[in-house]
């Protein structure tokens, strides 16, 4: 798991982020900006995306 609680993508580039490993569940996609805080961001109903992080794809 990598163990993340926010995100800065610079211009130009995005990050994906997958619940699974092997870039399986579900992903959130971030563009360019910053993310300060992944609690806010609900993975499932009594889930957020904070620590939950297990495969990550920069492009």
């Amino acid at each position: 798991m990598i163990s993340l609680s926010s995100a800065k993508v610079s211009g130009g580039h995005r990050s994906v982020l997958y619940e699974n490993i092997n870039y399986k569940g579900a992903k959130w996609i971030l563009k360019p900006g910053k993310y300060a805080n992944f609690i806010k961001k609900k993975l499932s109903k009594n889930r957020s995306w904070n620590d939950v992080v297990f495969s990550l794809c920069i492009r």
